[in-house]
């Protein structure tokens, strides 16, 4: 285990997306544009049409998932996170009429009527992950 402190730069980021927008899509691309490099969620809710997220389905060493989709009407309840070296890694919470589902939020998340993000952005020592023997992306101190 380790543990890093950070500053916070004082750049907190709202990321507005409106009815047709894709979720993940739209933060990656408010991430590229303002060269954020790491931050985390500090605010997300909406609407959504559909959700593609993954979960695993095992309790191997190795994980393995499945992916599914589900179409909306669906309210976005929550999302939480990091942006570590430019790259977002979400979980979401979502709802309809038959239940809540939640997971590795995936590409392809469609905005219903909106969505607002709110990103905090972190200065200081970088953030940093490493692959794992098992596949999986772990916070890692800086060598």
């Amino acid at each position: 285990m380790f543990a890093l402190t950070n500053q916070v730069s004082g750049r907190l980021v709202t990321v507005s997306l409106k009815r047709g927008d894709m979720l993940l899509e739209g933060v990656q691309e408010a991430i590229t544009q303002l060269g954020i490099r790491d931050a985390a969620v500090v605010s997300c809710i909406g609407t959504l049409s559909s959700m593609t997220w993954h979960r695993v389905t095992t309790l191997d060493k190795k994980p393995r998932e499945e992916y599914p989709t589900v179409k909306g009407p669906l309210e976005l309840c929550a999302v939480q996170g990091l942006v570590v070296e430019g790259i977002p890694h979400f979980h979401i919470v979502c709802s309809d009429q038959n239940g809540t589902y939640a997971g590795h939020l995936e590409p392809g998340c469609e905005v219903l009527y909106l969505a607002e993000i709110v990103l905090l952005e972190m200065a200081g020592e970088p953030l940093h992950r490493v692959t794992d023997e098992n596949g999986l992306r772990l916070l890692a101190p800086r060598e």
